[in-house]
């Protein structure tokens, strides 16, 4: 490790020779960058390194979880302690392989639960590791009360490694360069460069990690997290989580999407992807890369509950202990996930009868399970529950015994009140009256034998084709 920190060091300075910056040209952000970059290089050359990993590196806790991205130059000269005093540096080799859910009804609420799983608590700021949601979410939604979001983490542990040392200890091998940058550059240089902690207690192996969002209908929303990362595990993955969920846990989550990669392991075998799931569910075959996963080329996975230093607690100076305590606090409060408030919406599928030729659209495709006549086509459009939206009405259902088929409106009285042309059915959900931006027209059209087709948009059936006479635009829906 030392070795790798030195010959960067030297490329480092070398390549600032060479290009011959003044004060003036070297800028204080071209400075933070090349160090970020630099940070980054060291801890990827550390990570899988077979030896201590990550072990006393800086850390920042806005970061991923668990993950060598995160991690900053070195704090501890962890080579010199465990020369000196070998009983302080502890190796355990108990290997295992374990899974772990944790979920949230928001993002905010799945990262508490990250939190807890390290027990990283800061007075008066939580939770952390905002990055785990970002890194795999980059757009605006990330963040909306509307998703929910689980995670199933499989990991094949090789090796735990921990300092058996307490802080004061600990201060007496700091990092040369950790003791000259406390000394010389600012609180906010120190958190830049090594973090908001210090790694103690590590876990390292091979992980596969799998992060799911979904919007539902369900009141207990920490349920359909859990059950959606459950159910699409076992299936993309074939493996026993050890959950016991099923599909009928699932019926009422809807835009669902996962991203998934795997840690450690032989890096030639390393698997990542992202799909949103629809009915039709891809296979992933694990098997070989974590048949490959060793000791040799395992890498961290996980933080120890208690596993992380608050980086000024190593640092003996009161003033500037104060000064980066202060810094770190703000940072972690300017980093913090912000929930943006949405109203809920539902998904309607439509779905097709072969022996009536009539659509049903509807909240619950279990509505038309085990009928050979009946096929859900998929998800339709998104509605709203009730009418707390302004500008919403109210889209109506009917069932038309002439045709054997379903007729929507979004006027209670189209039919006519009790002439026996329609049965009434109920109210399917909200849409808006007038066009809004993010929304479609809800088209409806009929056949000349009296039975309707409604689309979303006018690409699937234009002004009118194949039978299909346009009869106008219902409202407006959110697409799917």
């Amino acid at each position: 490790m030392n070795k790798n920190y030195y010959l960067l060091s030297c490329l480092f300075l070398a390549a600032s020779l060479f290009f011959g910056c003044s004060k003036e040209e070297f800028k204080l952000n071209d400075l933070q960058e090349n160090s970020n970059s630099l940070s980054n290089r060291i801890s990827l050359l550390s990570a899988g390194d077979g030896k201590n990993d990550l072990l006393g590196f800086g850390y920042d806790i806005t970061g991923e979880y668990a993950n060598s991205s995160a991690a900053k130059f070195p704090v501890i000269d962890v080579d010199r302690l465990q020369s000196e005093q070998p009983t302080r540096v502890i190796w355990d080799l108990s290997k295992k392989q374990e899974g772990k859910i944790i979920a949230g009804k928001n993002a905010l609420d799945y990262t508490k639960g990250l939190s807890l799983r390290v027990d990283a608590e800061y007075t008066g700021v939580t939770p952390f590791f905002k990055a785990t949601v970002t890194a795999r979410y980059k757009d605006s939604t990330a963040f909306s009360s509307k998703f929910v979001y689980s995670s199933f983490d499989l990991m094949m542990i090789q090796k735990r490694v921990k300092f058996n040392a307490n802080n004061a200890m600990l201060m007496d091998y700091l990092s040369p360069s950790f003791i000259a940058d406390v000394s010389n550059q600012s609180a906010a240089y120190i958190v830049n460069n090594y973090g908001t902690h210090i790694l103690k207690d590590i876990v390292l192996g091979a992980k596969l990690e799998v992060l799911y969002r979904s919007e539902t209908s369900r009141e207990d929303k920490i349920h359909a997290a859990s059950a959606g990362v459950d159910v699409k595990v076992k299936a993309i993955f074939s493996i026993n989580t050890g959950y016991s969920y099923n599909t009928t846990d699932v019926k009422d989550n809807f835009s669902q999407s996962l991203h998934y990669r795997t840690w450690g392991g032989n890096p030639s075998m390393q698997i990542v992807g992202e799909m949103p799931l629809g009915t039709n569910t891809p296979v992933v075959n694990i098997g070989s890369w974590q048949n490959s996963s060793t000791v040799e080329n395992a890498e961290m996975i996980n933080i120890s509950e208690g596993g992380l230093i608050p980086i000024y607690d190593v640092i003996n100076d009161p003033v500037k202990k104060a000064e980066v305590k202060a810094y770190v606090t703000k940072y972690l409060s300017d980093n913090q996930i912000h929930i943006v408030n949405e109203p809920p919406t539902r998904m309607i599928y439509r779905c097709y009868n072969a022996s009536t030729n009539g659509r049903l659209l509807t909240v619950n495709p279990g509505e038309v399970a085990g009928s050979s006549s009946w096929q859900v086509e998929g998800p339709f459009a998104k509605i709203y529950p009730d009418n707390s939206i302004a500008g919403t009405i109210a889209l109506h259902r009917f069932y038309l015994p002439n045709t054997k088929t379903h007729f929507y409106s979004n006027n209670r009285n189209e039919l006519g009140p009790g002439n026996g042309n329609g049965v009434y059915e109920g109210i399917v959900g909200y849409i808006f009256s007038a066009n809004v931006p993010g929304t479609q027209p809800l088209i409806r059209y009929v056949d000349n034998r009296g039975r309707h087709m409604f689309s979303v948009g006018f690409n699937e059936l234009g002004w009118g084709t194949g039978g299909w006479m346009y009869e106008g635009i219902l409202g407006y829906v959110i697409g799917t």
